[in-house]
């Protein structure tokens, strides 16, 4: 559907509920999943890249601030994402739906997609995430949050693992 294409996505006309409503539809061939599956992928790259860049290009004593407000923004995502946890569980037959359904697609993958997924960045592509990362884990430990460092809340509701 148009309305999930990148370019969509990127300017903000799609919103992460309309997201996750169209992996649950019905009417999505497998194609189209996996089309909009690769673009969500896309965008949290490209997110993840826009907080490394704030982060490493803000001078130190902006750092501290950088860091709180994408605590921040991470913790709200962790809220909410706690809060559609709790009306799945409330309806365990529609879970198990949605994990069968994973199940499907992951099975649909072929080894070549999954292998260039799995595929590493650079060496200094990670070794800045990995200083990014570790900033951000010392700086939720001094504000006392537990969990979460997944860089900017990505994956599993942006919070502990």
């Amino acid at each position: 559907p148009e309305e999930f294409s990148i370019e969509a996505m990127r300017s903000g006309e799609t919103t992460r509920e309309q997201f996750r409503e169209a992996f649950r539809r019905d009417d999505l061939t497998d194609e189209q999943r996996r089309e909009l599956r690769n673009n969500t992928r896309q965008l949290r790259r490209e997110r993840m890249e826009e907080q490394l860049a704030e982060y490493f290009d803000a001078s130190d004593e902006e750092k501290v601030a950088v860091l709180d407000r994408q605590i921040d923004e991470m913790q709200e995502q962790r809220r909410q994402w706690e809060a559609r946890r709790a009306e799945r569980e409330a309806n365990p037959q529609d879970e198990e739906q949605r994990r069968e359904g994973r199940r499907q697609r992951g099975r649909s993958q072929t080894r070549e997609q999954r292998k260039t997924r799995s595929e590493s960045p650079s060496p200094e592509s990670s070794a800045r995430r990995a200083t990014y990362r570790a900033a951000l884990r010392s700086r939720m430990a001094e504000r006392g949050i537990q969990g979460g460092g997944r860089g900017g809340g990505q994956g599993r509701g942006g919070g502990s693992r």
